[in-house]
């Protein structure tokens, strides 16, 4: 089954080495303070995903209705201070990027058009470019930025099959391209870009979506270089991703179990989250890793901490929320969260 893809994205496998780590032990993860207001209209439903930045800036996107294509918002936050604004895009967003300078970009689905579009600090908006026109309604896409060009991988049909797909202008230019050809169902992917490489994670389903793997994939601009990194149980689904220094951080959800695997230290190592959940977010600055996923019912966000080596964990929001984006600057965290019909924010 691997091999076609092997060959596809790259010479050679990833050498993975995994060192399991114990549970986090629950007590002092940095307090947040807050909740503040970042958008208080009604917005229980829709899309949206957050950037980090190095001095703690958290900007972001959302779309504020659920299946039908809503006007896209973006904002700015540090702290007590927030920003939004109405964009000209409508759509659902997929991911956001900020490029370290002056720009987000904001990737998002309309109708079967896969769009970018591009704000500036200063609040001016650029015309969206269209990356393709062959999306499912289903379709999920993933996006980093630097210095004002963009990389970006989504998903599309191919007869029976989900395949990977990606479009840039970081690292050289290169339009609509296919990444994977496999029999199985390549779903979920994630994008991150560190020391000038970029990282792909993605969740490779059975056919009839009955189990999944997970893989990672680095490229700095030429073919990909792929391995499969987690094939335990029956689910190894909905990664996320984080860099730092040139190193990669990569969180999952095993069959309900949160898992975080780096290679910060060189071999890449690992540690198991006794608290259940999914849809994690990871970030990383000033030597901490944060960690956060939704945990299961009652549907609340746990947060884990690493300083050094030593993991901190709690929960953070007890019930009823969800968790948007995770960011991250100046080694502290902010977490963007909609909670019954607002989007709200905690800071470290």
């Amino acid at each position: 089954m691997f091999t076609t893809v092997r060959r596809l994205l790259g010479i050679g496998a990833l050498a993975v080495g995994l060192l399991a780590t114990g549970a986090p032990v629950a007590s002092a993860v940095t307090p947040f303070a807050g909740p503040y207001p970042l958008y208080e209209s009604t917005c229980s439903q829709g899309t949206g995903d957050t950037s980090s930045a190095a001095n703690g800036t958290t900007r972001g996107a959302l779309t504020c209705s659920g299946e039908q294509d809503g006007r896209i918002l973006v904002f700015w936050t540090q702290g007590q201070v927030r920003a939004t604004k109405a964009s000209p895009w409508v759509g659902q967003v997929l991911a956001t990027a900020w490029d370290s300078a002056a720009r987000l970009f904001v990737l998002y689905r309309q109708d079967h058009s896969l769009k970018v579009g591009i704000v500036t600090d200063a609040g001016y908006f650029a015309n969206a470019g269209t990356l393709s026109t062959s999306l499912p309604s289903s379709s999920q896409g993933t996006l980093v930025a630097a210095g004002g060009r963009y990389w970006a991988v989504w998903t599309e049909n191919v007869g029976a099959q989900s395949e990977l797909y990606q479009a840039r202008t970081l690292r050289g230019s290169q339009g609509r391209t296919r990444i994977t050809t496999d029999p199985a169902q390549d779903l979920e992917p994630k994008l991150v870009y560190t020391g000038g490489r970029v990282g792909l994670a993605w969740s490779r389903y059975t056919l009839q979506l009955g189990s999944s793997d997970l893989w990672f994939a680095h490229s700095t601009g030429g073919a990909w270089t792929a391995a499969r990194m987690a094939a335990g149980g029956t689910y190894n689904n909905l990664p996320s991703l984080a860099g730092s220094g040139g190193a990669f951080y990569l969180a999952w959800a095993n069959d309900g179990l949160i898992q975080l695997r780096d290679n910060g230290s060189g071999p890449w190592r690992g540690h198991t989250f006794g608290v259940r959940g999914h849809l994690s977010r990871v970030s990383v600055s000033g030597g901490r890793v944060f960690l956060a996923w939704e945990t299961e019912e009652p549907g609340g966000i746990y947060v884990a901490q690493r300083d050094g080596s030593t993991w901190t964990g709690r929960t953070v929001l007890p019930r009823d929320v969800g968790l948007v984006g995770l960011t991250s600057g100046n080694g502290r965290a902010t977490l963007v969260y909609r909670s019954i019909d607002r989007v709200r924010s905690l800071v470290q």
